[in-house]
């Protein structure tokens, strides 16, 4: 919702008009001074953006925030963009044509020709999506930049009456284009999806002058103080320590869900919405990214209810586990108040009671799990062996990132290659753990430790050229000139240079592949395990018309636990 480019939102803020049949007011100051979307010209959001405390205009107000989305129209239009061919136009307009000049013209037309790219090889994807059982959780960036990131990001976006608004339409997009696939019970009669539709469609008749408030009460978003103008927080106690957690109305959307069938359980967690701010820490403080409340409600009871399946998915959609060298980053940038830059607070890293509880809740109902996630930008593999000090059979975690689609930079690019593991290789890392309270650290402390954990990076094997049909990517011709003598001194972009075996630093998807196989454990017993493939398909910078295939595998035992047998 925040990085759009100019022309996008140019489309969204038209269509988003013509979808909704009206004209959305959006209120810009707490002077009740309201405009409707073509008010604010793409390109120039910035200000208002700002002002509506939106911690993606810090410092990239120039880039990051002056197209960013703020009626429901929009969001909405931007899903339809995103899925289908059917509402883009046949072609956008030049900078020129518009009026613009230099720079604005400039970058106006580079965005076209990456949105004409985008949309080009559409219909291929929409195709695909159209045949295959899709699944999604949100990020941040599904609304903004760092949402609900802090206790201060809250207290600032939704004290405001233009962000409260904007978070509220991008979650009511969502609702619709996201959680309905994937939760459609909640959106039957009776059900809290179904109040949220009746409340939009009575919002839209009216204008937006009725059903807002019973909108915002289905999404689960707090009410407002009408004293001090900020979001209500509600109370929460683990073990002694007191949290502050966004009000939520019992009758509201849940957005955490499991999918489960005879061999697989998938438990997607949402650490967005229900998250833990510690109530003796500065606003600024990394929280919890699931309360105490919500790790029973979203983990600890789908292990408890379900039979251990063979494999065990736990979607997270930051990393449990990230590189040393970013955890002593993000915990610079929090000691000097940089929380926002480096977004200190959306990885479970440095909320080590958070993880801990993570570890141990997965673990103690589970042999093996994979975690899923994203968000980091880079892709890995990272293989965590948790041992108990009482006789509790051990568990196996798996994290395995698939990250970004359409993100690289400079510094993922030189992750990807061998100069990160020279100068920062990823070794093996050891955890210590309480349970009482839910504790980690690097050393073992004077009391004796309930558990360990061991956490190594697998190696990504030799990268190969794909076997896949690439001509719908619309790359250019296959056939490749003899390479020039100054080709051959662009050392950085040789394939040797390029295999670093720890990380996939630039554009990418992933599959998944899984077969099952007997491996022994001991000389007197086998156990079945899972041989994991995890293949990442990107353009290789040494030939970029080529699409390269590199790969993790291990192998994990079922993650049923206390039995050698599958269930």
């Amino acid at each position: 919702g925040d990085d759009v480019a100019d022309p996008l939102l140019w489309v969204a803020s038209s269509l988003g008009n013509s979808l909704l049949g009206w004209r959305e007011q959006l209120p810009i100051n707490l002077a009740e001074r309201h405009v409707t979307p073509e008010q604010l010209s793409p390109g120039q959001r910035d200000q208002v953006v700002k002002a509506a405390g939106f911690t993606a205009a810090k410092g990239n107000s120039d880039t990051k925030v002056t197209s960013h989305c703020l009626s429901f129209g929009e969001y909405c239009v931007l899903y339809l963009l995103e899925r289908s061919s059917t509402c883009w136009p046949k072609d956008f307009p030049t900078g020129p044509s518009l009026g613009l000049t230099g720079k604005a013209a400039r970058q106006w037309n580079r965005y076209r020709e990456d949105i004409n790219q985008f949309a080009q090889t559409l219909s291929q994807v929409r195709r695909l999506f159209a045949n295959v059982a899709t699944y999604t959780i949100f990020d941040d960036h599904d609304v903004s930049d760092d949402w609900n990131l802090n206790q201060s990001w809250c207290l600032r976006v939704l004290g405001q009456p233009l962000g409260y608004q904007t978070v509220q339409n991008a979650l009511a997009a969502y609702a619709i284009f996201q959680a309905w696939g994937n939760t459609p019970a909640q959106f039957k009669p009776g059900q809290p999806g179904h109040q949220l539709l009746a409340a939009l469609v009575r919002w839209s008749h009216s204008g937006g002058q009725d059903g807002s408030t019973e909108i915002a009460t289905s999404l689960g978003l707090p009410t407002i103080n009408h004293h001090t103008g900020l979001p209500t927080f509600t109370s929460e106690q683990m073990q002694g320590a007191k949290f502050w957690v966004l009000q939520r109305a019992p009758q509201a959307l849940t957005w955490h869900y499991t999918v489960g069938s005879p061999c697989h359980e998938v438990i997607v967690l949402d650490t967005r919405t229900r998250r833990a701010y510690p109530a003796e820490a500065k606003p600024t403080a990394p929280p919890m990214l699931l309360s105490p409340k919500a790790f029973e409600q979203q983990l600890a009871a789908p292990l408890q209810q379900s039979t251990p399946a063979k494999a065990t998915f736990v979607i997270a959609s930051t990393n449990a586990i990230s590189m040393r060298i970013l955890d002593k980053i993000q915990a610079w940038q929090l000691k000097h108040g940089k929380v926002f830059s480096g977004d200190v607070g959306d990885s479970w890293n440095l909320n080590a009671q958070a993880l801990a509880m993570l570890l141990t809740t997965i673990c103690k109902h589970r042999q093996s799990a994979i975690i899923l996630s994203g968000d980091i930008h880079f892709s890995s593999a990272i293989r965590l062996d948790y041992q108990p000090t009482s006789p509790d059979p051990q568990s196996t975690i798996l994290q395995l990132t698939s990250s970004a689609i359409r993100n690289q930079e400079l510094l993922t690019e030189l992750l990807h290659t061998r100069l990160k593991e020279w100068l920062l290789p990823a070794r093996p890392r050891q955890w210590y753990g309480y349970k009482a309270p839910p504790f980690l650290s690097k050393q073992p402390h004077h009391r004796p430790t309930d558990w360990r954990c061991r956490l190594i990076w697998l190696r990504r094997l030799a990268a190969n050229a794909a076997e896949v049909n690439q001509h719908w990517l619309g790359l250019p011709s296959t056939s490749v000139q003899p390479a020039s003598g100054w080709d051959r001194l662009k050392f950085w972009r040789s394939r040797w240079f390029q295999s670093g075996q720890e990380m996939v630093g630039v554009n990418n998807v992933a599959t998944l592949q899984f077969s099952l196989s007997n491996q022994p454990d001991t000389a007197e017993q086998h156990s079945q395990h899972y041989h994991i493939t995890q293949t990442h398909y990107w353009l290789s910078p040494w030939r970029p018309i080529e699409v390269t295939a590199s790969r993790y595998a291990t192998a994990l035992p079922l993650s049923s636990v206390g039995t050698s047998q599958p269930p």
